[in-house]
């Protein structure tokens, strides 16, 4: 049991998004070298009713990213670029995924410079 719940616990969506993908995406505006969590949680919230789509859509965004994909603005990948591929395995992306649509946030406004926030 205690092997399982540390190799939960390394597998932890949120260190996923630390090892591999905070280096350009931080959590809030402004952005590092690609747009925040905070409004890619946006986008996909907008996007996607249903988490479980939501989370499959980006896991397939993620192994093969087209901008024709993407559910973020057009001046968003204008700007950022595209997104690579990302080589991990499935599992450790479904996780990634899982962690930043949970991130969402009500009160945060997309496309607003800096990333004000409404309060």
């Amino acid at each position: 049991e205690k092997t399982q719940n540390a190799a939960t616990a390394e597998m932890s969506g949120e260190k996923i998004f630390q090892q591999h993908c905070s280096s350009c995406h931080n959590m809030a505006p402004p952005p590092k070298l690609a747009p925040p969590v905070l409004g890619i949680a946006t986008h996909y919230r907008e996007a996607f009713k249903e988490k479980e789509a939501a989370v499959g859509h980006m896991v397939a965004f993620l192994q093969s990213p087209d901008s024709s994909k993407s559910k973020l603005e057009a001046r968003s990948i204008k700007r950022f670029g595209l997104m690579p591929k990302i080589a991990i395995s499935e599992e450790k992306l479904k996780l990634a995924a899982d962690w930043l649509w949970e991130q969402y946030d009500p009160d945060f406004e997309c496309g607003k410079g800096q990333g004000r926030r409404m309060n």
